[in-house]
């Protein structure tokens, strides 16, 4: 039975930090997961988390750290990868940021989170018929998605083509 306990032990400690984060306590789930880790230091799930909560403290170069380590376990980590761009996005180096969202795109070339995000960054580079062509991608794959439709509005605006951005921000009030 001790052996059963000492098993699930990290995970309860996990569980509690999620507590904490769904509180807004991020301090006290960093703690939680840094106990976790100090069981199990490769344990992705607690170094993804402790990421997640020093991003929600805007600690964003230590959540880079977290999230790095994710990837050196994992490299395929989708949401590591997406977790570190957004932090590179908080930083505003946009060029990193879209760095990470392209390899998240290596590993699920489908995954709309990791598109819109790449879209953002494209805009925000001012690359606009880029993140055209990936904004498509997205609707092709879910047309309802509202994220697409607005970042479609803006960058048709940018591009200065009123005409389509009206029909797309009439496309977004019909969701």
């Amino acid at each position: 039975l001790k052996n059963i306990f000492l098993d699930f032990l990290p995970l309860l400690i996990f569980l509690k930090g999620k507590y904490f984060e769904l509180i807004e306590d991020y301090n006290e789930a960093i703690r939680c997961y840094e106990k976790a880790l100090s069981i199990d230091e490769n344990n992705v799930g607690a170094l993804d988390a402790k990421g997640w909560s020093l991003h929600n403290l805007k600690k964003y170069q230590e959540a880079i750290e977290c999230y790095d380590r994710v990837i050196s376990i994992d490299e395929n980590d989708v949401n590591a990868w997406n977790n570190k761009g957004t932090a590179y996005q908080h930083l505003d180096d946009h060029v990193k940021a879209l760095e990470c969202f392209e390899e998240a795109l290596k590993i699920n070339g489908d995954n709309i989170e990791s598109l819109n995000y790449k879209s953002v960054e494209l805009s925000k580079l001012g690359r606009y018929e880029e993140s055209e062509k990936v904004i498509m991608k997205i609707i092709s794959i879910d047309k309802f998605n509202r994220i697409a439709w607005i970042n479609l509005y803006i960058c048709h605006l940018m591009l200065g083509d009123i005409t389509k951005a009206f029909e797309c921000s009439l496309i977004t009030i019909m969701f």
